[in-house]
């Protein structure tokens, strides 16, 4: 991809910045639109799958990070440990 169209891209792009999140997120557009979009329009379709991401998982109700589990529901935080002894 040209260097331009990766610039423009990005800057249309509205989530997190990171290499490997940028990567991820292209990765999930189809390789034959990428030559045919312009880095706005490339940008803005990176910019729905990063909000159906995070839509997706808001909508679950709960959260996993660093070893333990929000439940939105119950508004506890449980250890994944304490839950596996349960299991």
């Amino acid at each position: 991809m040209r260097r331009d169209k990766y610039s423009r891209m990005l800057a249309a792009y509205d989530g997190f910045l990171g290499d490997r999140t940028v990567k991820a997120v292209l990765a999930h557009v189809p390789s034959q639109l990428i030559p045919s979009l312009t880095g706005r329009e490339l940008g803005a379709v990176m910019s729905a799958i990063n909000a159906a991401y995070h839509a997706g998982r808001a909508s679950t109700g709960a959260e996993v990070e660093d070893g333990a589990i929000w439940i939105n529901e119950l508004g506890k935080l449980y250890e994944l440990v304490d839950i596996a002894r349960i299991a």
